[in-house]
């Protein structure tokens, strides 16, 4: 598992699944548990996950496209309505430095940089059910407890994903580590984590957030 970390020269951030099995291991989040995680959609469809950093923005990957989107914010169920609140996106800011790159997957692609802020048309209301999740004051360091949760799916790859959020405990792997698994392709930009044993990382999704103690540490790409 690869994400990006959050860049102290820019107002954004981001990370990237591996192509393990995308069979489900995580545990369904708790109900409300997540009140920062966004569903993205395009029209009825499922595109991308995101997070809530401000009551008028949230954070996603690049690549899942500058279109305008519907954003569904503490959504934990993309069937049911349990008190999310649903907001029109209205503007994109991409990270100045993100180019994608060429490949179709890692190692073969590079997508530094990979941080879309999407602004929403109204600020949501906060509440038990929804608000914005802590930016970080300190980098993640490896061996620190962190966690993803998503349904199971990518903008690049779609995969078959749950309905119910699922949560993933990962643990932040040393540079030297992440260079094993991805060789060349670990920037000083990104970081990379391990999967605690029958986490599968393919329950999270484009865009949604790498979550550290509460605090924002990484956008999966």
């Amino acid at each position: 598992l690869m994400a990006q970390l959050w860049a102290a020269e820019a107002a954004l951030l981001p990370q990237n699944d591996t192509r393990l099995d995308p069979e489900a291991y995580g545990a369904p989040c708790a109900r409300g548990s997540q009140p920062w995680q966004v569903s993205l959609f395009n029209g009825l469809s499922f595109h991308c996950a995101g997070v809530l950093v401000d009551q008028s923005w949230v954070l996603t990957a690049a690549h899942c496209g500058n279109k305008p989107l519907w954003a569904r914010v503490g959504d934990d169920h993309l069937l049911l309505l349990q008190g999310e609140q649903l907001r029109r996106t209205t503007r994109s800011v991409v990270h100045p430095k993100y180019h994608q790159g060429s490949g179709p997957i890692l190692p073969r692609r590079t997508d530094e940089h990979d941080l879309m802020l999407l602004k929403l048309a109204r600020p949501v209301v906060p509440g038990p059910r929804v608000r914005a999740l802590q930016l970080p004051y300190r980098c993640a360091q490896p061996g620190d407890q962190c966690q993803v949760a998503g349904w199971g799916t990518t903008a690049a790859r779609r995969v078959k994903y749950n309905k119910g959020l699922t949560c993933s405990s990962i643990t932040i792997l040393s540079p030297k580590e992440c260079e094993v698994f991805y060789p060349g392709v670990v920037t000083n930009n990104m970081i990379c984590a391990g999967l605690d044993r029958g986490q599968d990382p393919c329950q999270s999704d484009s865009g949604g957030p790498l979550v550290c103690d509460e605090t924002l540490q990484g956008i999966l790409s």
